[in-house]
């Protein structure tokens, strides 16, 4: 079966991302099945007997005779969109967010989706406190022109109340080809609801920016890991031969994640030669670790990190993995918590299963899932210090690199 890694909050790429699971990618790690036998394998390894006793008897029977026999719209009944649609809900139960059953026709449509660019309004979105949450927007995205922020609740897409909506639903209602526009309720601090109407557009991704201050400080900005994130990563090391660099900020703020093993390359770059970056927990209690490969060129120049309730999955390992080996200072606000890996299993009959199978956990095995990084320094940056372009953590950690 193939497989394929990857973590950070995989509705980006279907909110209009150009991320492929083929290549490892968000929220999570993705396995693409391809075994025909997976469901002969699953109907061996559990037994009829083993099976709760709930599932036995005839109630999926007598319900379909009591429809057949009184229902007043008996003739429309579609046999297999309730088949589907009862598998969905058996999984629902499971109550995890991400874990989801996917009909024929939606696998299809996934697996476009993950091969293809589209158009979207470019966030994140996930679910926190049981309700569609704006992760993050990504930088010079339609969501952030229409001013999305990380932690903007929704509460309607276009009128249509998400209560308990599937993230999969919201996703749909939000895409749209460009130049359409789509309104969204929110919620932020608690506060009135506000509206807010995005045009939908083409998304490009930037992956890393960066700047060789004046003052001899390094800003490199990840706005996600993508394909090109450990080239770009080189060109900085490249042309930080030409500068007298006395510290760095790195700037993970509204970063949702991407490919583990462009993370994985970016924390190498503070982390001596197989430093544990992530561990990897299984519900048998088995452990993976994943550890440093490069050179570490930055190891000793200071280093900030700055995060928010946008930096989720990808840029919490890596915070988090900076942070537990004592190589950088982490300045901000709690991260989101997106620290479960999923993987995708095709079934037989065109279908699949988007199943969650571990848990991330920093080198000192700090949960990530539903609790995120918790800032060594927190320092808040307001919806006023936003409107009047203030940015209190960046100058936070410009003052502790100086000081």
């Amino acid at each position: 079966m193939g497989k394929v890694k990857n973590f950070a909050i995989w509705y980006i790429l279907l909110l209009a991302v150009i991320i492929s699971f083929g290549v490892g990618f968000v929220v999570g790690r993705v396995k693409l099945g391809s075994n025909s036998n997976i469901a002969n394998y699953y109907q061996t390894a559990l037994a009829q007997e083993d099976l709760p006793s709930i599932f036995d008897g005839d109630l999926v029977k007598t319900v379909w005779g009591m429809l057949q026999e009184d229902f007043i719209k008996k003739d429309t009944i579609d046999p297999a969109k309730m088949y589907y649609g009862a598998i969905q809900g058996f999984v629902k139960g499971a109550d995890d967010p991400y874990t989801t059953f996917m009909d024929p026709e939606q696998t299809a449509e996934f697996q476009a989706d993950i091969n293809a660019e589209f158009d979207g309004i470019g966030a994140e979105i996930g679910i926190r406190d049981d309700r569609l949450t704006i992760v993050a927007p990504m930088p010079n995205s339609p969501a952030e022109k229409a001013g999305l922020l990380p932690g903007d609740k929704v509460y309607a897409i276009d009128d249509i109340d998400t209560t308990n909506m599937s993230m999969d639903k919201a996703v749909k209602l939000i895409r749209g080809p460009r130049g359409t526009d789509v309104k969204l309720l929110v919620l932020r601090d608690e506060q009135s609801s506000i509206d807010i109407v995005v045009t939908r557009d083409k998304i490009e991704i930037a992956s890393v920016e960066w700047e060789f201050r004046s003052d001899n400080i390094l800003y490199i900005k990840i706005s996600n890991f993508y394909r090109d994130t450990d080239d770009q990563m080189d060109k900085i090391f490249s042309e930080m031969r030409q500068h007298d660099v006395s510290g760095i900020v790195l700037d993970m703020r509204n970063n949702p994640g991407g490919i583990l093993s462009e993370a994985n390359y970016i924390a190498s770059q503070w982390l001596n030669s197989d430093e544990v970056i992530v561990v990897e927990r299984f519900s048998d209690g088995r452990e993976v670790q994943y550890r440093a490969d490069a050179a570490a060129p930055f190891r000793d120049i200071p280093t900030v990190v700055l995060v928010n309730i946008g930096s989720a999955s990808g840029s919490e390992i890596v915070a988090g993995a900076l942070q537990d080996h004592g190589q950088a200072e982490i300045i901000g606000e709690q991260t989101f918590g997106k620290g479960s890996v999923q993987e995708l299993r095709q079934l037989p009959d065109g279908s699949s299963l988007k199943i969650t199978t571990a848990l991330w956990l920093t080198p000192n095995e700090n949960s990530i899932n539903e609790v995120g990084v918790t800032p060594d320094q927190e320092v808040e940056m307001t919806y006023e210090d936003y409107l009047e372009e203030r940015d209190p953590q960046m100058d936070k950690a410009l003052e502790l690199i100086k000081n």
